[in-house]
């Protein structure tokens, strides 16, 4: 319910930048819908006394609970025995939650290595220990004044505290209240001494734990970073990257072919490639690993051999493109694969997709382009209200 006011709103944008050729589409399909019937659309329900007390349920067991980072249940590279686990275990006993004294981390390390993705599993698995904990998360190109108050008002929000003010209020309300309150605090994507000086107190009560993300090792000139290392035992490090079969495994479930696919279609070579040129790092496997998906229509008999009647001819030709373009041209590498080229492989990937995908791809950036938070049901809704049709839910899949 309470994504139906998100969801109206976000088509009366859409409409605006729509031009009378998509208007009239959309009429006819939704003259399409109404004649099929209530079941074949979403319906608002009535804002009555029930509509009102389910938006307060909602909101109410929102604040009770927990806050939690989200990640993908199947996670790679953090199965027993590898090289994550192993560090994250350090890591762990580096903060040694039962320990008095104020405690932080500071991750550190290029775009895409898993900086966030680390933070977020020791955030969590923190989590229970702590009475009050919050998570600040910023965009990298720097903040605004009103990202950085949003960004303090829902740490405040999750720590059950009045969120109205100007940032130095709000930053002042924080201080005050990690100053005698135990908390865990994480500080995701923090790359200039500015956000640092505005988000970050500089006094935390004993067994507060703090953990920041950043592209830069060190931030000595920041105040708050100056404190930090005075007042608290500070411990850097950069994540591992992957291993050899992790980055295998991360990459065969994004382009969706097993070893007897890549055998039986000649591709394990130009897979090698692949996997040499992304050195390990997530963020180069994830997109390329899309950038050569086919479809999910491809598959094998049970000798290894690929069906006759897949298109066999367009998945190997799409493979050599995107190697091509990634790797010859010098597009994909372990030092810029998440640079400052990343434009680059995400324009490659955006001109493979299918119109209807690039238009839900538009979409979307439209959405995080504002500076709101929208939450995943948020988009799921408004994606399955505006892309009902069975087109949309193949681009969507593509997409994906």
């Amino acid at each position: 319910l309470h994504n139906l006011d998100a969801i109206s709103g976000f088509q009366a944008v859409r409409r605006q930048h729509q031009t009378p050729q998509q208007q009239q589409q959309q009429q006819q399909q939704q003259q399409q819908q109404q004649a099929a019937g209530p079941s074949s659309r979403v319906v608002s329900p009535p804002k009555n006394e029930e509509w009102q007390l389910a938006r307060r349920v909602v909101a109410e067991a929102l604040q009770q609970l927990p806050p939690q980072a989200y990640l993908p249940p199947d996670l790679v590279g953090y199965e027993p025995g590898t090289p994550q686990t192993e560090q994250f275990a350090e890591l762990m006993a580096d903060l040694a939650v039962d320990e008095p004294g104020v405690r932080a981390l500071w991750l550190y390390g290029p775009g895409g290595v898993g900086k966030t993705t680390l933070a977020m599993r020791l955030y969590n698995t923190l989590r229970s220990n702590f009475p009050q904990a919050a998570m600040m998360q910023l965009e990298l190109e720097g903040s605004t004044q009103e990202q950085l108050c949003f960004q303090l008002q829902r740490a405040l929000e999750k720590l059950r505290l009045p969120t109205d003010g100007s940032l130095a209020e709000l930053l002042q309300r924080l201080a005050d209240f990690v100053r005698h309150n135990k908390v865990l605090l994480l500080l995701d994507n923090i790359n200039h001494s500015q956000q640092l000086n505005d988000l970050l107190p500089s006094v935390f009560s004993s067994g507060s734990r703090i953990i920041i993300t950043s592209r830069t090792k060190e931030l000595p000139s920041s105040r708050s970073y100056r404190a930090l290392a005075r007042s608290t035992q500070l411990v850097h490090a950069m994540p591992v990257v992957l291993s050899t079969a992790a980055s295998k495994a991360l990459l065969r479930s994004h382009h969706g072919l097993s070893e007897q696919h890549l055998d039986a279609l000649g591709l394990s070579q130009l897979e090698g490639d692949v996997l040499q040129a992304c050195g390990g790092w997530p963020l180069a496997l994830q997109v390329i690993g899309g950038a050569l998906f086919y479809g999910d229509e491809v598959c094998c008999s049970a000798g290894g051999a690929v069906d006759k009647h897949q298109p066999t001819t367009q998945i190997t030709q799409q493979w050599k493109e995107v190697h091509d373009n990634f790797v010859h041209r010098g597009i994909l590498t372990a030092q810029n694969a998440c640079e400052a080229r990343l434009e680059d492989i995400v324009a490659l990937t955006v001109e493979k997709l299918s119109e209807t995908a690039r238009h839900i791809f538009l979409d979307l950036v439209s959405v995080f382009h504002q500076p709101l938070a929208a939450g995943r049901t948020v988009l799921k809704s408004i994606l399955e209200v505006t892309w009902a049709d069975k087109d949309g839910t193949r681009a969507f899949k593509e997409l994906q």
